[in-house]
């Protein structure tokens, strides 16, 4: 019985109508990134690097104001667990979805988006030794030794899809971006947050967000140092869809 709800799941994650215009090898991280409430009627497209655990804590506070859990919850991960996922919905059809929740997610600008994974997901004491394969798959000894330029040439070698850190937004979200409610910017997200919780939950409702710094990687600073011209071209031609449906250029 086990196995079988095993494949059913697994059935559901892969083949999901909803998820018929994400990528096959990134449903099941769609479809585990999708924060839905029935009681609420909204659907959060939660986008990784993108302020993803600073927003579910700040819905779950709101949400769930009396969770001692959440006083403690320094990673944004019970508040992403307090809401369900693509399942809870029992809607097959995006049109269903969109006529019946509120459907809205956040993004970020691609160039400091995948330096921020870059810097998390292979610099950091934390995270290197998890992605110790890319290391081997390129021939480095570890992860510390491949430097930006290094991690670009990773993805340009086929791998852009092979993990939701730095896949390209417009491919995490099963939703066109012209049908979304609401698109946030993760660089004006006091304004477009306090947007979206007065939606939800009712006018004058928002009291402020929960910064998450877990984990951050201060991109947005760093990111000079770590681009030249020519990568930014590179970085550029991987993330042109983003770039160009999300109206971002390079920061300056």
């Amino acid at each position: 019985m086990k196995i079988i709800k095993r494949h059913i799941r697994y059935f559901k994650k892969k083949y999901h109508p909803i998820l018929r215009t994400v990528p096959y090898d990134l449903r099941s991280e769609a479809w585990l990134r999708i924060a839905s409430s029935n009681k609420y009627r909204f659907v959060y497209v939660r986008i990784p690097k993108a302020a993803n655990s600073t927003i579910a804590r700040t819905l779950a506070k709101h949400a769930y104001p009396n969770e001692q859990r959440l006083a403690l919850d320094y990673t944004g991960r019970i508040a992403k667990k307090l809401f369900g996922n693509l399942g809870d919905l029992r809607y097959y059809s995006q049109q269903n979805v969109l006529k019946k929740f509120f459907v809205f997610s956040f993004f970020r600008n691609p160039f400091t988006r995948v330096l921020s994974a870059y810097l998390d997901k292979l610099q950091s004491e934390k995270n290197n030794k998890e992605y110790q394969w890319i290391a081997n798959e390129m021939g480095f000894p570890d992860t510390k030794s491949m430097n930006f330029s290094d991690f670009i040439t990773y993805l340009e070698n086929g791998n852009l899809y092979k993990n939701a850190h730095w896949a390209p937004q417009v491919n995490l979200c099963p939703f066109s971006f012209d049908k979304l409610h609401f698109i946030g910017k993760v660089e004006n997200i006091e304004e477009d947050l306090s947007l979206v919780i007065n939606k939800i939950f009712g006018e004058k409702s928002y009291n402020g967000f929960i910064m998450i710094n877990h984990n951050k990687q201060s991109a947005n600073s760093r990111i000079n140092d770590y681009y030249s011209e020519k990568l930014i071209k590179r970085v550029y031609k991987l993330y042109n869809k983003d770039i160009s449906h999300l109206k971002y250029k390079f920061p300056c």
